[in-house]
């Protein structure tokens, strides 16, 4: 059994409480080797239905949405980036909830 916690290194980076958003859940790993997404780019871009869900610097979450078909990951990002609030995006499926990736706000 293989478990993540996705929000327990950003918090440990960031000096986050996230609280009660502190969950547990498993890991899947592919059987085989796969490729993975390109250099730079997020992975499950397919069509499948996601969950955005946005987080504050102190690891509150602001609110999210499900993505409409035809949106891009890139644009939903950008749309929740605009909110300078948000300090943190997981990407989740929509059938159970499942972590699948995050994208953080740039502190540069």
């Amino acid at each position: 059994m293989v478990a993540y916690e996705p929000l327990r290194r950003w918090s440990a980076e960031t000096g986050a409480n996230p609280g009660p958003y502190l969950e547990r859940g498993p890991v899947f790993v592919h059987a085989s080797p796969c490729g993975g997404p390109a250099a730079g780019e997020p992975g499950y871009l397919g069509e499948a239905e996601r969950v955005f869900r946005r987080y504050d610097r102190d690891g509150r979450i602001l609110g999210g949405r499900r993505i409409d078909r035809g949106e891009t990951h890139r644009e939903v990002f950008a749309e929740m980036f605009a909110d300078p609030g948000v300090a943190l995006v997981h990407v989740r499926a929509v059938e159970y909830g499942c972590f699948l990736y995050e994208a953080r706000r740039d502190s540069a």
